[in-house]
């Protein structure tokens, strides 16, 4: 290893755990994945999942705590971590770290979520997320928009280095229950890219009409042959896609740059979105999360 372990960090979210040995500043020296997110685990068998992925580790580097994020402390998960109110910080995700029952309470913290409400505003909530958008900024950013695009894409507004609100958008969801289940995917021939497809999906949705008038589009184009089928997965996804990116810049009061924090090649589409809005992007590496147990982690003074 290059650098000296510091503390076993572990992002388990609903479909995937992973965990690394980490330095001070959250540079990975080991690291493992496992398909065994929240859903994955039975009740009661959080501790032995937790063995079975980290235990070799947990002797080798006796000294190092855990700290995780994610779904492992929702409801459904190994122990439930509060949602923190927004604005939310660094010091306040440190002092809200919550310990499983068990042989491990002394040795494995998890971070709460954050969560947005008030009077007259619709509530929103994250797990995990919150920590990947501190491990996302630059370390002398104070205020920026950060975009986190996934199953359940989050649009978040960072200012003073504080997370002051955010919101979810269900793209992948949705994208995946149409893509596949709704008559929309009847016409459909596979699912490869097509870039062409999916740069008329984002001109779409910049047209008026609406979201739910621009998605019988898929199924309307092709039946009049001005799209043909191999395209039309492509332009579903750009169509919502395009629909996410114009209501998260209006949200987060219309930056000129947005923060990309997930996998590359979700990223580069994102890119391509807010470059029809004239904003630019800066797209972080896949470490963020790790970065941000480290820096909640130090503020705990769990390590130095």
């Amino acid at each position: 290893m290059s650098g000296k372990a510091a503390f076993i960090g572990i992002d388990w979210g609903t479909s995937n755990l992973r965990a690394a040995v980490l330095d001070g500043d959250g540079a990975v020296l080991r690291a493992v994945a496992r398909p065994l997110g929240v859903l994955a685990v039975a009740a009661g068998r959080f501790e032995a999942v937790f063995e079975d992925v980290v235990g070799p580790w947990l002797g080798e580097f006796a000294a190092c705590p855990v700290v995780a994020c994610g779904m492992v402390g929702s409801r459904q998960g190994w122990c439930e971590a509060p949602y923190l109110p927004c604005p939310c910080d660094e010091p306040a995700l440190a002092a809200g770290l919550v310990h499983p029952p068990g042989r491990y309470a002394g040795r494995v913290s998890i971070v709460p979520g954050a969560m947005v409400a008030g009077v007259g505003r619709a509530p929103d909530v994250m797990r995990g997320e919150e920590v990947q958008v501190f491990g996302a900024l630059a370390p002398d950013a104070e205020d920026a928009v950060v975009c986190l695009p996934g199953t359940h894409s989050k649009w978040v507004v960072v200012r003073g280095r504080s997370i002051e609100h955010f919101a979810t958008h269900m793209t992948g969801e949705v994208f995946e229950l149409l893509g596949r289940h709704s008559i929309l995917a009847k016409l459909m021939e596979g699912e490869a890219f097509d870039a062409s497809g999916f740069r008329a999906g984002l001109a779409r949705a910049r047209e008026p009409g609406g979201l739910l008038h621009h998605l019988f589009s898929v199924r309307a184009l092709n039946l009049v042959g001005r799209l043909p089928g191999t395209a039309l997965h492509a332009f579903l996804s750009g169509v919502l896609l395009g629909h996410e990116v114009a209501a998260g810049l209006v949200l987060s009061g219309s930056p000129l740059e947005v923060v990309l924090a997930g996998r590359p090649e979700l990223c580069g589409l994102y890119r391509e979105a807010l470059a029809d809005h004239d904003v630019a992007a800066v797209v972080a590496d896949d470490g963020a999360s790790f970065r941000g147990l480290a820096r909640v982690a130090r503020r705990a003074g769990l390590i130095s």
